[in-house]
């Protein structure tokens, strides 16, 4: 129930538009998989409770024995949860990959990129007006749609510059005042 509330609720309201499945898969993955950091409880609940228990079965043990903690298996036991996490996470990277070649060409290529390049850290700071990370609900919507290949919602259809065709496009390079790197 909650998984179908994130898919089908919260996911398109967020970005205000629709979404394939394939999106929603990959949206719901941590912002290092090129997600947003916004897990599906039904696939992470499984092997996050067993990482849980495995890491403090040792302490259990103590606590129920009323036996000292045996410091050599809880440091063991850590040992191996840290190994089945680095394990879990090749595996959802090679499945993400995977999932991101069910995408177009264009939305690849952008998504991929995220990936490759670890360029998701903006998701995961908090937004303060002191450190000018705050966007309005527009700019972020805009910057999740960029982020994954799609045109922002709102675009106007011409330039107010120049009167040429606005797209994201045109907006980064509109010669009358696009966001050109130099000018001269």
């Amino acid at each position: 129930m909650i998984k179908e509330a994130i898919r089908n609720e919260f996911l398109p309201t967020l970005f205000s538009i629709n979404l394939f499945e394939q999106e929603k898969d990959l949206l719901c993955r941590p912002t290092r998989f090129a997600g947003l950091g916004i897990f599906d409880p039904v696939q992470t609940a499984h092997w996050q409770y067993e990482n849980s228990r495995a890491s403090t079965d040792s302490i259990s043990i103590a606590l129920k024995s009323g036996n000292n903690l045996d410091l050599d298996s809880y440091h063991a036991n850590s040992r191996d949860v840290t190994k089945n996490k680095n394990v879990q996470e090749k595996e959802m990277l090679t499945d993400t990959q995977n999932l991101i070649n069910q995408f177009s060409v264009h939305q690849k290529r952008v998504i991929s990129r995220k990936l490759d390049f670890k360029c998701s850290g903006w998701l995961s700071v908090f937004p303060t007006a002191g450190t000018h990370f705050e966007l309005s609900p527009d700019e972020f919507r805009d910057s999740l749609a960029m982020r994954y290949g799609k045109t922002p919602t709102r675009l106007q259809s011409t330039c107010g510059a120049d009167g040429e065709v606005f797209d994201v496009n045109h907006a980064l390079n509109c010669p009358s005042g696009g966001l050109m790197y130099a000018r001269p």
